[in-house]
């Protein structure tokens, strides 16, 4: 087996868990697209277990490459290396509707590994969420 489908199997496996662990998984993760010949690249820094589906929001990211790319396309300058939020997220990385279905494999919105050790996971309930220990729904790693 080559390199990038044993790359492959490694993220289906991760994609294929329940979403909470799913969720602490892709901590660390790179996310990365590639649109008219401008490349950018985040490394997951946030995620969250959105209420009782199956899904997993990715709720933000430190800027690897293309903080001018990412900047045009948010069309204000950008203080620190971290994008907050869904929305502000997908903005930065150039991704909209015309993506869904997208192949993380073949573009042009990928999935890559981590290219460091992953720093400390922790669970914290939403900030609209009860007090209630069940509700841990953002996972993040630590600064």
């Amino acid at each position: 087996m080559n390199e990038i489908a044993a790359l492959d199997n490694r993220v289906i496996k991760i994609l294929s868990q329940p979403s909470y662990r799913t969720a602490i998984d892709l901590l660390g993760m790179r996310l990365s697209t590639e649109f008219n010949n401008k490349y950018t690249e985040i490394m997951i820094t946030e995620t969250g277990k959105k209420g009782s589906t199956e899904c997993v929001l990715i709720r933000s990211g430190k800027i690897l490459l293309g903080k001018p790319t990412i900047e045009a396309r948010r069309k204000r300058k950008i203080k620190t290396d971290y994008i907050t939020g869904p929305g502000n997220l997908n903005q930065a990385l150039g991704i909209n509707k015309k993506h869904d279905a997208s192949n993380i494999f073949s573009g042009p919105i990928y999935l890559l590994p981590r290219i460091h050790v992953l720093n400390q996971a922790i669970a914290k309930p939403r900030k609209s969420s009860k007090s209630s220990k069940k509700n841990l729904w953002r996972y993040t790693l630590t600064r």
